[in-house]
Protein backbone atom coordinates (compact mmCIF):
# COMPACT_ATOMS: atom_id res chain seq x y z
CA UNK A 1 0.00 0.00 0.00
CA UNK A 2 1.04 3.42 -1.35
CA UNK A 3 2.30 4.99 2.60
CA UNK A 4 0.75 8.50 1.26
CA UNK A 5 -2.69 8.82 2.20
CA UNK A 6 -5.60 9.90 0.28
CA UNK A 7 -9.39 10.52 1.18
CA UNK A 8 -12.60 11.52 -0.84
CA UNK A 9 -14.33 14.58 0.12
CA UNK A 10 -18.42 14.47 -0.51
CA UNK A 11 -19.49 18.18 -0.95
CA UNK A 12 -16.15 19.47 -0.93
CA UNK A 13 -16.77 22.58 -2.70
CA UNK A 14 -17.78 24.94 0.09
CA UNK A 15 -18.53 24.82 3.77
CA UNK A 16 -17.03 22.14 5.98
CA UNK A 17 -16.17 19.97 2.65
CA UNK A 18 -13.86 22.34 1.37
CA UNK A 19 -11.85 23.42 4.95
CA UNK A 20 -11.84 19.92 5.40
CA UNK A 21 -9.94 19.04 1.85
CA UNK A 22 -7.46 22.02 2.23
CA UNK A 23 -6.55 20.89 5.52
CA UNK A 24 -6.07 17.57 4.73
CA UNK A 25 -3.85 18.77 1.18
CA UNK A 26 -1.99 20.89 3.85
CA UNK A 27 -1.06 17.69 6.02
CA UNK A 28 0.18 15.50 3.07
CA UNK A 29 -2.81 13.41 2.39
CA UNK A 30 -4.08 13.27 -1.17
CA UNK A 31 -7.98 14.33 -1.49
CA UNK A 32 -10.65 13.87 -4.04
CA UNK A 33 -12.92 17.61 -4.35
CA UNK A 34 -16.16 16.37 -5.30
CA UNK A 35 -19.24 18.56 -6.28
CA UNK A 36 -21.46 18.93 -9.17
CA UNK A 37 -20.37 22.60 -10.39
CA UNK A 38 -17.52 24.05 -11.64
CA UNK A 39 -16.07 25.10 -8.64
CA UNK A 40 -14.22 21.53 -8.02
CA UNK A 41 -11.79 22.87 -10.41
CA UNK A 42 -11.22 26.27 -8.34
CA UNK A 43 -10.69 24.05 -5.28
CA UNK A 44 -8.52 22.05 -6.52
CA UNK A 45 -6.79 24.40 -8.24
CA UNK A 46 -6.04 26.47 -5.02
CA UNK A 47 -4.90 23.35 -3.25
CA UNK A 48 -1.97 22.23 -5.57
CA UNK A 49 -1.02 26.74 -5.42
CA UNK A 50 -0.23 25.94 -2.10
CA UNK A 51 1.76 22.54 -2.84
CA UNK A 52 -1.31 20.03 -2.09
CA UNK A 53 -2.06 17.33 -4.06
CA UNK A 54 -5.90 16.82 -5.62
CA UNK A 55 -8.42 15.91 -8.03
CA UNK A 56 -11.83 16.60 -9.03
CA UNK A 57 -14.82 14.44 -9.47
CA UNK A 58 -18.06 16.03 -11.07
CA UNK A 59 -20.50 13.38 -9.49
CA UNK A 60 -23.42 13.77 -7.61
CA UNK A 61 -22.65 11.64 -4.17
CA UNK A 62 -26.45 10.98 -3.56
CA UNK A 63 -26.93 8.19 -5.51
CA UNK A 64 -25.67 4.97 -6.13
CA UNK A 65 -23.73 5.84 -9.41
CA UNK A 66 -22.08 8.93 -8.33
CA UNK A 67 -20.78 7.25 -5.21
CA UNK A 68 -19.24 4.45 -7.15
CA UNK A 69 -17.35 6.82 -9.62
CA UNK A 70 -16.75 8.52 -6.87
CA UNK A 71 -14.69 5.32 -5.81
CA UNK A 72 -13.68 4.60 -8.81
CA UNK A 73 -12.18 7.76 -9.51
CA UNK A 74 -10.26 8.19 -6.48
CA UNK A 75 -8.52 4.16 -6.90
CA UNK A 76 -7.42 5.22 -10.60
CA UNK A 77 -5.63 7.98 -9.21
CA UNK A 78 -4.73 7.11 -6.06
CA UNK A 79 -4.90 3.38 -5.53
CA UNK A 80 -6.46 3.27 -2.16
CA UNK A 81 -8.60 5.38 -0.06
CA UNK A 82 -7.88 5.76 3.33
CA UNK A 83 -10.20 8.41 4.41
CA UNK A 84 -14.21 8.64 3.05
CA UNK A 85 -15.66 12.07 4.66
CA UNK A 86 -19.20 12.00 3.62
CA UNK A 87 -19.93 16.28 3.64
CA UNK A 88 -22.74 16.97 1.53
CA UNK A 89 -25.24 19.50 2.48
CA UNK A 90 -27.60 21.50 1.82
CA UNK A 91 -29.28 24.69 3.18
CA UNK A 92 -32.90 25.33 2.77
CA UNK A 93 -34.69 25.58 5.78
CA UNK A 94 -39.15 25.45 6.21
CA UNK A 95 -40.53 25.88 8.98
CA UNK A 96 -43.20 23.07 10.18
CA UNK A 97 -46.08 24.73 9.53
CA UNK A 98 -44.90 25.63 5.66
CA UNK A 99 -42.80 22.49 5.01
CA UNK A 100 -43.56 20.59 1.69
CA UNK A 101 -42.69 17.37 1.24
CA UNK A 102 -40.20 17.80 -1.46
CA UNK A 103 -38.05 19.77 0.55
CA UNK A 104 -38.46 17.67 3.38
CA UNK A 105 -37.47 14.75 0.85
CA UNK A 106 -34.75 16.69 -0.63
CA UNK A 107 -32.69 17.65 2.80
CA UNK A 108 -32.92 14.20 3.95
CA UNK A 109 -31.60 12.38 0.64
CA UNK A 110 -28.68 14.80 0.19
CA UNK A 111 -27.86 15.01 4.37
CA UNK A 112 -28.79 11.30 5.35
CA UNK A 113 -28.90 8.75 2.01
CA UNK A 114 -26.13 10.17 0.78
CA UNK A 115 -24.17 9.32 3.80
CA UNK A 116 -25.63 5.62 4.15
CA UNK A 117 -24.54 5.47 0.13
CA UNK A 118 -21.13 6.71 0.46
CA UNK A 119 -20.37 4.97 4.17
CA UNK A 120 -20.58 1.40 2.98
CA UNK A 121 -19.12 1.90 -0.22
CA UNK A 122 -16.05 2.86 1.47
CA UNK A 123 -16.29 0.23 4.37
CA UNK A 124 -16.26 -2.44 1.39
CA UNK A 125 -13.30 -1.15 -0.01
CA UNK A 126 -11.60 -0.84 3.06
CA UNK A 127 -12.32 -4.38 4.30
CA UNK A 128 -11.19 -5.79 1.01
CA UNK A 129 -7.65 -4.12 1.51
CA UNK A 130 -7.22 -5.22 4.98
CA UNK A 131 -6.19 -1.97 6.62
CA UNK A 132 -8.52 -0.18 8.00
CA UNK A 133 -9.33 2.62 7.46
CA UNK A 134 -11.66 5.99 8.75
CA UNK A 135 -14.89 7.15 8.02
CA UNK A 136 -15.91 10.81 9.05
CA UNK A 137 -19.40 12.25 8.77
CA UNK A 138 -19.96 15.53 9.23
CA UNK A 139 -23.26 15.84 10.79
CA UNK A 140 -23.32 19.82 11.64
CA UNK A 141 -24.71 21.67 14.75
CA UNK A 142 -28.34 20.55 14.12
CA UNK A 143 -28.56 17.08 15.15
CA UNK A 144 -30.85 17.11 18.30
CA UNK A 145 -33.02 20.07 16.94
CA UNK A 146 -33.40 23.64 15.32
CA UNK A 147 -36.43 25.68 15.39
CA UNK A 148 -37.34 25.90 12.16
CA UNK A 149 -35.45 23.80 10.52
CA UNK A 150 -36.90 20.51 11.18
CA UNK A 151 -35.59 18.39 7.89
CA UNK A 152 -32.28 19.59 9.14
CA UNK A 153 -32.39 18.44 12.40
CA UNK A 154 -33.26 14.96 11.00
CA UNK A 155 -31.39 14.30 8.40
CA UNK A 156 -28.17 15.35 10.99
CA UNK A 157 -29.74 13.36 14.17
CA UNK A 158 -30.10 10.64 11.66
CA UNK A 159 -26.59 10.72 10.69
CA UNK A 160 -25.03 10.88 14.03
CA UNK A 161 -27.01 7.94 15.74
CA UNK A 162 -26.00 6.05 12.53
CA UNK A 163 -22.40 6.50 12.73
CA UNK A 164 -22.77 5.06 16.04
CA UNK A 165 -24.24 2.26 14.81
CA UNK A 166 -21.75 1.70 11.49
CA UNK A 167 -18.45 2.60 14.30
CA UNK A 168 -19.74 -0.44 16.17
CA UNK A 169 -20.32 -2.51 13.22
CA UNK A 170 -16.71 -2.09 11.31
CA UNK A 171 -14.66 -1.45 14.60
CA UNK A 172 -13.46 -5.57 14.24
CA UNK A 173 -12.00 -3.99 10.90
CA UNK A 174 -10.38 -1.50 12.13
CA UNK A 175 -12.24 1.10 10.50
CA UNK A 176 -13.18 4.14 12.79
CA UNK A 177 -16.20 5.95 12.38
CA UNK A 178 -16.87 9.18 13.89
CA UNK A 179 -19.05 12.08 13.46
CA UNK A 180 -18.26 15.48 13.76
CA UNK A 181 -20.79 17.77 15.46
CA UNK A 182 -19.94 21.79 14.40
CA UNK A 183 -21.50 23.50 12.38
CA UNK A 184 -19.82 25.89 10.31
CA UNK A 185 -20.15 29.73 10.03
CA UNK A 186 -21.10 30.13 6.56
CA UNK A 187 -23.54 33.15 5.04
CA UNK A 188 -26.04 30.94 4.25
CA UNK A 189 -25.72 29.85 8.23
CA UNK A 190 -25.25 33.35 9.39
CA UNK A 191 -28.57 34.15 7.44
CA UNK A 192 -31.08 31.58 8.64
CA UNK A 193 -29.62 32.55 12.32
CA UNK A 194 -30.76 36.11 11.53
CA UNK A 195 -33.73 35.13 10.28
CA UNK A 196 -34.26 33.15 13.48
CA UNK A 197 -33.52 36.23 15.59
CA UNK A 198 -31.14 33.83 17.44
CA UNK A 199 -27.74 35.64 15.90
CA UNK A 200 -27.41 38.98 14.16
CA UNK A 201 -26.45 37.74 10.55
CA UNK A 202 -24.49 40.56 9.83
CA UNK A 203 -22.29 40.25 12.88
CA UNK A 204 -18.92 38.09 12.73
CA UNK A 205 -17.24 39.57 15.60
CA UNK A 206 -19.25 37.52 18.20
CA UNK A 207 -17.19 34.48 17.86
CA UNK A 208 -17.98 33.18 21.20
CA UNK A 209 -21.65 33.27 20.70
CA UNK A 210 -21.17 31.38 17.46
CA UNK A 211 -18.84 28.89 19.27
CA UNK A 212 -21.67 28.26 22.17
CA UNK A 213 -24.39 27.33 19.97
CA UNK A 214 -21.72 24.70 18.24
CA UNK A 215 -20.61 26.63 15.41
CA UNK A 216 -17.12 27.34 13.97
CA UNK A 217 -15.23 28.83 11.57
CA UNK A 218 -14.65 27.15 8.20
CA UNK A 219 -10.70 26.91 9.09
CA UNK A 220 -11.35 24.80 12.68
CA UNK A 221 -12.66 21.90 9.93
CA UNK A 222 -9.80 20.57 9.43
CA UNK A 223 -8.30 20.37 13.58
CA UNK A 224 -11.99 19.12 14.50
CA UNK A 225 -11.22 16.05 12.03
CA UNK A 226 -7.87 15.66 12.86
CA UNK A 227 -8.66 12.06 14.02
CA UNK A 228 -8.26 10.76 10.75
CA UNK A 229 -4.89 11.58 10.48
CA UNK A 230 -3.93 9.92 13.33
CA UNK A 231 -3.04 6.09 13.73
CA UNK A 232 -5.36 4.68 16.34
CA UNK A 233 -7.74 1.68 17.45
CA UNK A 234 -11.59 2.44 15.87
CA UNK A 235 -13.45 3.73 18.40
CA UNK A 236 -17.54 5.51 18.26
CA UNK A 237 -17.89 8.66 17.49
Amino acid sequence: MDSKRSAVITGSTKGWGRAVAEGFASQGIRVLVNGTSEEVDVVVDSIKATGGDAVGARYASDNVEGVNRLMEQALDVFGQVDIWVNSLGIQNPQPLLTMDLANWNDILRIQLTSYFLGTPRAAQEMVQKGNGGRIINVVGGGAYGIPGASAHSASKGGALSATYSWAGELKEYGIMVNAVRGGVRSPGMRAYMGGMGILNEDSEADNEAWRTLGFYGPEEAAPLTNSATEPSSARPC
